[in-house]
């Protein structure tokens, strides 16, 4: 009866041990890696690999810092090569705009102008005219950033200033968006300011102003942009 009592005492430590060891969760093998910031801006690539990063694992967790152009990741080597995957999709230079305006005059036109097909039934949704007809149009060309100044010359000799910024570019799987700010100006006048975001390879109808000077007093002009996005050499 004794033997088995001390017998009974000794294995307990010896199970309890083992048991500690079995539920402890083991280290993973980590390594450090920079990776180097070429087009991505420091905030923008930290949350885009943020979620392969496990900050909160139990034992060795991940570790990120961003400095100046350079981000610094600890992780496991499968991780480290996710993200490595993800920047080289994401940190790239990005597209060249191209946009296209046009200058439409709204009036009482019988006849369909074929230079504004595209965009003839998106104005008879948005304005009640009769008719329309193209008095002039710009083709430039921008960054993300500039801003881009450009005459429109009508058929009538009337010069109108056109100025646009291009301020955000975004590529996705339909082709991608662009910000733009723009203004019209004529005879020392603003007639249009706006800000919006159009689709690319879509025509947008930015606004509209009626004329109170100049040979084309009492008219209504429409200003619409169709932005393209340019793959840069």
């Amino acid at each position: 009866m004794i033997k088995r009592l001390i017998l009974w005492v000794v294995a307990f430590p010896v199970l309890f041990a083992i048991a500690s060891i079995t539920g402890c969760a083991s280290e993973p093998d980590l390594e450090t890696r920079t990776f180097e910031l070429m087009y991505m801006d420091d905030d923008v690539a930290a949350d885009l690999v943020a979620p392969y990063i496990y900050f909160d694992r139990e034992v060795g967790s991940g570790t990120m810092t961003v400095t100046e152009g350079k981000l610094t990741v600890r992780e496991t080597t499968e991780n480290l090569e996710r993200i490595a995957g993800v920047l080289a999709e994401f940190d790239k230079q990005k597209p060249s705009v191209q946009l296209r305006f046009q200058l439409i005059e709204a009036n009482g036109f019988a006849s369909v102008d074929p230079e504004i097909s595209e965009v003839e039934n998106a104005l008879r949704d948005v304005f009640r005219f009769e008719g329309y007809r193209l008095l002039g149009e710009a083709l430039v060309n921008g960054m993300e950033g500039s801003w881009l100044h450009q005459e429109i010359p009508s058929d009538e000799g009337q010069v109108f200033h056109l100025r646009s910024g291009i301020a955000d570019v975004r590529t996705d799987s339909e082709g991608g968006s662009v910000e733009l700010q723009v203004e019209l100006e004529a005879w020392g006048d603003a007639l249009l300011a706006t800000s919006l975001r159009v689709r690319a390879g879509q025509t947008a109808v930015l606004g509209s102003a009626a004329l109170r000077t100049g040979e084309t007093q009492g008219r209504t002009l429409i200003l619409a942009v169709r932005p393209e996005l340019m793959e840069t050499p």
